[in-house]
């Protein structure tokens, strides 16, 4: 019985079942964001293993997918459930709000304006040059 589970699903063939595939297996979302308080001064540290996780291709950048599934834990997080639709528009509108450079893609240093918009400086943003008089 366990080759037929690995061979159903075992995505990378190596003989392990991962969280990913487990997922699949169990039909239970599996939310990264639940062991994490999203409200509380996060590290720098913190923030990037949030990052990591979602950033599944190791581009540097959130898109497709990754957008909607870190999205979607956000949301599952504050216990909103929303449809696909609706979520993809989520989605559409905050990458239109912290995509700064207008690429389609949400950089590290985009994602940290969006998890420390609370007065929290993020760490991803170099301070102000001292002496400069405005």
């Amino acid at each position: 019985i366990m080759d037929e589970v690995y061979t159903h699903f075992d995505g990378n063939q190596n003989k392990l079942i991962e969280q990913d595939e487990l997922k699949l297996i169990l039909q239970v979302p599996v939310n990264f964001l639940d062991h994490i308080e999203l409200y509380k001064n996060l590290n720098k540290q913190e923030f990037s293993e949030i990052f990591e996780h979602y950033d599944r291709d190791r581009d540097g950048y959130l898109e497709g997918e990754e957008l909607l599934e870190i999205v979607s834990d956000m949301m599952r997080k504050v216990e909103i459930d929303l449809t696909m639709e609706q979520l993809e528009n989520l989605v559409e509108k905050v990458v239109n709000v912290i995509d700064t450079n207008f690429d389609g893609k949400v950089s590290k240093r985009e994602l940290s304006d969006l998890f420390f918009t609370s007065g929290q400086i993020s760490p991803f943003h170099e301070p102000e040059p001292s002496g400069s008089d405005t």
